[in-house]
């Protein structure tokens, strides 16, 4: 776990930043959702730490990892600030779904348990370890990304392997305040909803206006292709996030993905 402090230059790379509209805007969608995501998460684990009175081993380490965790989020949400300013320059109704998920996680922290929100917490970082897997192993495997514009992708890609970094995080934050399983099950499928219904309707408003200058059997297409990314996507998340979910399940000692170590030893020679 370590911060780093990475370069990208977004200005020309978007918005169609891979041949595959419908999977570029699946991402696109999930870029719009952590700059108010990201910084409720830092809120809520900087609360964590101001409450951890103990002095024994696991709460000095506890501090320190959490410290380290708020400094890799801030710098995720600023850069993905810098690239959610290019989609609203193509996309200016996508400010809508952002004032509205402002507000959810305003609200929440004001009328939520910390269980309840250290839960919520938890349960989106359990994606990160999926997803590092999916961008630094699966993807190049299934050739989705060849001709894509490499800026996005070794975005994405240095992102979610960060996650993978401190997947352990916000689960040893949530053990704090809960180790009641069923609540962990219930947080986990109330948190997947939240996210899923605000992502899948910035995916519909980016495409609708991508359709808007497609003829009827690109449109058609177009949905098609939607459709088959909301599966394909579902059938790679969901039995990752099961084990997850079951009650003897740890990240910490979850292994890397196969590329991890080498592509960010590549990583930090090109874009620190």
């Amino acid at each position: 776990m370590k911060v780093r402090h990475p370069r990208f230059d977004f200005s020309e790379a978007l918005p169609h930043w891979c041949p595959d509209l419908e999977f570029g805007a699946t991402w696109n969608a999930a870029s719009m959702m952590l700059p108010t995501l990201e910084p409720f998460l830092n809120r809520v684990m900087i609360k964590v730490r101001s409450e951890i009175k103990g002095t024994d081993t696991d709460s000095i380490t506890l501090k320190e990892e959490l410290a380290t965790f708020v400094s890799q989020e801030g710098v995720h949400y600023k850069i993905h600030e810098a690239y959610n300013n290019v989609l609203l320059r193509h996309y200016p109704g996508l400010a809508k779904t952002e004032d509205r998920m402002k507000a959810y996680y305003a609200n929440i922290q004001k009328t939520e348990s910390m269980r309840f929100l250290t839960g919520f917490c938890e349960s989106f970082e359990m994606v990160g370890p999926i997803y590092a897997k999916m961008w630094l192993d699966a993807f190049d495997e299934d050739n989705l990304l060849t001709n894509s514009q490499p800026v996005v992708v070794n975005m994405w890609k240095w992102h979610w392997a960060e996650e993978y970094e401190h997947r352990t995080s916000c689960y040893r934050a949530h053990k704090r305040y809960s180790t009641n399983y069923l609540y962990r099950l219930y947080i986990l499928g109330h948190t997947m909803n939240v996210l899923k219904n605000f992502q899948y309707e910035m995916i519909d408003l980016m495409l609708e206006a991508d359709r808007a200058s497609m003829t009827e059997a690109q449109r058609k297409a177009s949905i098609a292709n939607q459709r088959r990314w909301g599966k394909v996507m579902t059938r790679k998340l969901m039995p990752p996030l099961l084990k997850g979910a079951m009650p003897f399940h740890s990240p910490v000692n979850m292994p890397a993905p196969d590329n991890y170590a080498s592509y960010m030893s590549w990583f930090e020679a090109q874009y620190i």
